[in-house]
């Protein structure tokens, strides 16, 4: 009797602990409370390889903040002999290679071949050989105009006045070799606009880390930090943001959302 009390006590309490559960979740975390401020840098302004100024100010600490650049470029004679070589001359040339192997193919095995059929594919190899090279002349010049044009046009940034920052940024973008030449930021590849003939790109960059060019790594970026330095100090303070982008009548369009962290009342 005294193993039944038993057994029948530890039952009970476990009766009385799980019904004395607490059923209650508790309510998620509430996100900290922000506010944010958009602010518009530049207007559509002309920049034509002269950096352009915009100032605006930290209010308090910042959580986060985003930076977008749209430029917009005029095309110029080699983009357009790189766009002419690459959708008007090697598609041609690259059907007329691929009728070429199909006539090949029509004189059927070559063990069947007759003279006369040994002479067409004879010409039609030579043809499919003078073709190749004609095309892999035009790749190469497209490939040289490629690097040219990506050089050519590139959007570069500085935080705060020339003597806090004196080193130009440029987002999503290599230098290729010693010399500084840039590339990775494809402005020629944006398709053209057919009323205004100009080219866009745009860029957003997220200040607490985003990617530029190193000037001191050859083929490799650079993560930047603005964040940390828009937050450094005493608030509120004033930032001047300076952008370039190269090229004739190039154009320029930006704004920056701040995240602010709400004071406490």
């Amino acid at each position: 009797m005294k193993t039944i009390h038993l057994i029948f006590l530890i039952l009970l309490t476990a009766v009385l602990v799980s019904g004395c559960a607490d059923p209650r979740t508790p309510p998620p975390v509430t996100p900290e409370p922000t506010y944010t401020e958009t602010l518009l840098l530049w207007d559509d302004i002309e920049s034509g390889d002269v950096p352009q100024s915009a100032t605006f100010t930290v209010k308090r600490e910042l959580v986060s903040a985003r930076l977008t650049v749209a430029g917009y470029i005029t095309p110029d004679d080699d983009i357009l002999w790189m766009e002419a070589v690459i959708n008007d001359s090697i598609p041609p040339i690259a059907d007329e290679i691929t009728g070429y192997h199909i006539a090949i193919e029509d004189l059927g095995p070559e063990e069947d071949w007759t003279i006369e059929d040994s002479i067409t594919a004879a010409a039609l190899q030579d043809s499919i050989q003078w073709a190749t090279d004609d095309t892999t002349a035009m790749g190469v010049r497209r490939d040289s105009l490629t690097l040219v044009v990506d050089d050519r046009f590139t959007l570069a940034l500085w935080l705060d006045e020339p003597a806090a920052d004196t080193t130009a940024k440029y987002p999503e973008a290599i230098y290729t070799d010693e010399a500084g030449t840039l590339s990775g930021q494809h402005f020629y590849l944006s398709p053209t606009d057919s009323a205004s003939w100009k080219k866009a790109r745009s860029f957003q960059m997220l200040l607490r880390q985003w990617t530029a060019a190193d000037p001191a790594n050859v083929g490799r970026p650079i993560e930047v930090n603005w964040l940390a330095e828009l937050s450094s100090g005493e608030q509120p303070s004033d930032h001047t943001v300076r952008v370039k982008l190269t090229g004739i009548d190039s154009r320029i369009i930006g704004t920056i959302v701040l995240v602010y962290r709400e004071s406490e009342i």
